[in-house]
Formats: structure tokens, sequence, C-alpha cells
């Protein structure tokens, strides 16, 4: 029953144009929560529900069987169409998993000492974030600021966002007190926000350790992008930690069949 309510929201949402972001601010629901209602792997509350329909003004019987087919007449979708749309989703999905695997097993085979700076400055990519971390005293809550973003425009390109949608969701400069709180995550995929999360939570206390030491840390992760058109291109974001200054330095390459020259 998720699945199927799950896809109902999902194409009530299409039918009016918005993106994760703008739905969940007229329902007041997280975007994560919703992108997992979406794919079938949480089912939506009763409360949840109320939300979507007080939110749009929607009758009661709204998102019940009986509605379904108003529903998707709005997109002009059927049931299976979308279903074969989903299992092509999943099995790209799955084939950009295994090409970031294969690409971050690439450099994990890198000599990891002197080297490093060397293979750093030498990486293709599509562009380049800077990020400020701050925590707590404890280390338990950290928030990020982003500095810095390079390339735009090539991101709007293989995005489909436009130019300023992108400087709106990367929100450069503007202080972030939690992770999870930043516009950006309305575009990466929930595993993506999760592994972005479990490497922030790990910098305080490596930082405790190395703080003294002189030279950089790097660390390689996956990337999960939401295009404007629903579809997902994966990524690898090679990430050079400043412990000197709490800053990170991510150099992102999307997965894609492509002339870095262009």
């Amino acid at each position: 029953m998720g699945t199927d309510l799950g896809n109902m929201i999902r194409v009530f949402r299409e039918s009016k144009d918005l993106s994760r972001k703008e739905f969940c601010k007229v329902v007041g629901i997280s975007t994560s929560g919703l992108a997992y209602y979406e794919k079938g792997d949480r089912e939506p509350s009763g409360k949840v529900l109320h939300k979507i329909r007080e939110g749009f003004s929607l009758p009661n019987t709204f998102f019940t069987k009986e509605s379904e087919g108003d529903i998707k007449g709005e997109q002009s979708m059927n049931t299976q169409l979308y279903e074969d749309h989903i299992k092509l989703q999943k099995r790209e999905i799955s084939r950009l998993e295994t090409d970031i695997d294969q690409l971050q097993a690439t450099l994990e085979k890198l000599d990891k000492k002197e080297p490093e700076e060397h293979v750093w400055n030498e990486l293709n990519f599509h562009f380049m974030a800077d990020v400020e971390l701050h925590w707590d005293a404890f280390g338990l809550n950290i928030g990020r600021t982003i500095t810095n973003v390079t390339n735009i425009e090539k991101q709007s390109e293989i995005l489909g966002y436009s130019t300023s949608k992108l400087e709106q969701l990367w929100d450069v400069g503007v202080k972030h007190r939690t992770m999870d709180d930043h516009p950006i995550n309305s575009i990466l995929h929930p595993e993506t926000i999760e592994n972005i999360n479990k490497i922030a939570m790990s910098l305080p206390a490596m930082f405790e350790m190395v703080k003294k030491i002189v030279g950089n840390y790097y660390i390689p992760s996956k990337l999960l992008y939401e295009c404007k058109d629903g579809s997902f291109i994966g990524g690898i974001s090679y990430n050079k930690i400043i412990w000197s200054e709490k800053k990170v330095r991510s150099k992102v390459e999307y997965i894609i069949e492509t002339d870095f020259n262009q």
C-alpha cells in the first residue's frame, strides 16, 4: 500500500510541476521523508496525508483508491507506465553505483602518501565546492557553510535546473547549524545525504587526533543527484580535508559520457 500511495503522491506533485522542496514547503514535511514515500521505502502516515490534503485544499477522499484515476488523469500517466519507469530508474541507479564503485576502487589503489596532492591536482572534475565545518564542544551538532561553488553553468546543463535555482540551492555564504537543514539536500538521494552525514560525524574526533599533523587528508564519497526531470545521475566527490582550517574542498565528477574540455 505504501508503494501505491507513494506513486499517487509523486504523480500529484508532478502534475503541479513542483520540485520536492517546493512541495514540502507547501505541505510542511521533510524532503527526505517525501523521497522515501515516493520510492515506496516508507508508507506515509495518516497525519502526512492530512497535511498534503490541507496544504492543497483537497477533499478527504483524495489519496484513496477511488481518487487514483483522477490523480493519474492530471498527468495523463497510467500505473503500468509509471512502474516501468521506476524499474528503469532502479536499473540505472544500480549501474551508476557500479561505476562509482569502480572509480572509488581506482582512487583507493593510488599511493596514499606523498603523491596524494599530485593526484588531487590532476583529477578531472565538473565543479568544485569549498565547505567550512563547525561543531559544538562535544562534536555532536555539526553544521556547514558552503563558501564557494564553481561551474554553475555546467551543473545546470547536466542536472537541468536553472543557474538561479542552483545558486539558491547551494546557498553560498550562509551558515547552516546542522547538516540536514541545507537546501542542497533537496536534490540529493537519501542514501547520499546519509553517507555525507556519516563522514561529517567522523571529522570532529579525527580532527582532535590529527590537528597537529602537517598535511591534508583525502576521502572519496559516492553521490546521487536528482535531476529536474526526476531522473538520477551519479557522481563521485573527491574530498580534501584541510585540518588546519576545518575546511573541505571537494572536486565533483558526474558519471556521464562527456568531454571535460567542452
